[in-house]
């Protein structure tokens, strides 16, 4: 039942924007949704950044394997967060030529760029273990694999 109910509600929310998108008395829930969307999706962000301090927090308090991480992370959102709040010049951060959108193409794009390639390398390698395996989920795997790559 936990599983079940959530999954319940967002069929219903997502086949309704379906509907709403070609049919335009629907418009009215979709409208309805939207805001939904966004006062959840606000929750959320508070939620994960949140969970982010505490999470390395406890980790550099303790500390636990992999504190200094803890201290990156932490000092790398406190320092895109107060870049892209406070020296915007009167722009959106996300306007060419803000200290926050040299920050995002020069350093957040090329790590995540790393992120994804090292990816390939990780799922090259579970599908070379999964030749071996020869079973219904290790095909499964291998397909995933030909698909990402």
């Amino acid at each position: 039942m936990r599983r079940e109910v959530p999954l319940i509600l967002t069929a219903i929310v997502g086949i309704t924007m379906i509907i709403a998108h070609f049919i335009p008395p629907f418009n009215i829930l979709k409208d309805l949704f939207e805001d939904w969307f966004f006062i959840i999706a606000a929750f959320a962000i508070l939620l994960g950044i949140f969970n982010l301090i505490k999470v390395n927090a406890d980790k550099l308090y303790k500390k636990q394997k992999g504190w200094p991480f803890g201290v990156v992370v932490i000092l790398g959102f406190l320092i895109m967060t107060m870049v892209g709040l406070c020296f915007s010049g009167g722009r959106s951060f996300q306007d060419p030529g803000t200290p926050f959108y040299y920050l995002y193409m020069h350093v957040y794009n090329p790590l995540s760029a790393t992120m994804f390639a090292l990816l390939a390398f990780f799922v090259a390698s579970a599908s070379y273990r999964a030749f071996r395996a020869r079973n219904v989920e290790a095909t499964m795997l291998l397909l995933a694999a030909f698909v990402l790559m």
